[in-house]
């Protein structure tokens, strides 16, 4: 386990940060992969890590990880400022690994903090000057929920590099990129000769499993389909919250319920909603809806 510390923390929305830790040596690792990571100096962490991807690229002599608050550790994680530490485990993963082996074109479809791996892809792609024409489909509920949104513009203006945002709900008058789920009509015009392309999906399981169906039926290779699911394996209680985290998907665990924050729309699965909630900081603003219409919602 390596101990570094924090450099920098940046919000890049209302509940996303990416945090900056500085390295004695550099790491290696491939874009796509991710490592296991623990806070050292809480004690009620002790033994516990959650899996994050690697948002910077192997080519920085520094690394990135970009975290969505989700729960009560990467709440913790939220609350960590500069000067303190994380420690990460080694490098782990090859379901998104892209680097210069990958020599065909390559699409990457994103499912809110789904675009981790991807961006570490595209800023590696940029630094080594890659030939490979990169397409981004990047879904997400809300304009104020999109990730890294001036850094995707900046890479629009590279020519091997398009990225494409849409959003789900609460659609600005003056929004003028695409709108709604990402389906098979977006891919097919979206996206010439999707059978030449390796694709990539990152997101939540009701969206991956959406978009690996839609990929086979116009087409796309069992082989070219490089698929990974939010939930990643991890150590302590990371496993067992990623089981509980898909029988909330699959409306397994009928004793409890979902509500949603009539304030930011955050979805909140449990015996009772929070008095607050965590990502707008409303009270008392929940309201229970039924498991269809959150699971839909949180497909993205």
């Amino acid at each position: 386990m390596k101990k570094l510390e924090i450099t920098s923390v940046k919000k890049e929305t209302h509940d996303v940060k990416t945090f900056r830790l500085k390295t004695k040596e550099k790491i290696k690792f491939v874009p796509g992969q991710y490592t296991l990571v623990l806070i050292p100096d809480l004690k009620e962490f002790a033994g516990e890590t959650r899996p994050l991807t690697f948002a910077s690229s192997p080519t920085q002599n520094f690394v990135e990880f970009t975290v969505k608050r989700m729960g009560a550790f990467t709440t913790a994680m939220h609350d960590l400022g500069t000067g303190q530490t994380l420690g990460i485990e080694e490098p782990r993963g090859s379901a998104l690994n892209f680097d210069e082996t990958v020599k065909e074109d390559a699409v990457f479809i994103a499912g809110g903090s789904g675009i981790t791996p991807f961006i570490s892809a595209l800023r590696y792609a940029q630094a080594k000057k890659m030939k490979n024409r990169l397409v981004l489909l990047n879904s997400n509920k809300t304009t104020r929920d999109i990730i890294f949104k001036k850094e995707l513009e900046k890479l629009n203006a590279l020519p091997t590099i398009q990225a494409y945002n849409t959003v789900t709900n609460e659609i600005p008058e003056k929004w003028s990129e695409e709108t709604g789920f990402i389906d098979r009509e977006k891919i097919e015009r979206l996206v010439p000769n999707p059978g030449e392309k390796i694709w990539y999906v990152c997101g939540p399981p009701p969206m991956t499993k959406a978009m690996e169906k839609i990929l086979r039926e116009i087409g796309v290779e069992e082989e070219k389909i490089r698929v990974e699911n939010w939930q990643i394996p991890g150590k302590g209680d990371a496993e067992k919250e990623s089981k509980q985290e898909e029988d909330k998907k699959d409306g397994k665990d009928m004793g409890k319920k979902f509500g949603k924050c009539k304030v930011c729309g955050d979805i909140h699965f449990g015996d009772a909603w929070p008095e607050i909630c965590p990502t707008c900081k409303a009270e008392n603003a929940y309201e229970t809806i039924e498991a269809e219409k959150a699971k839909e919602e949180m497909r993205l």
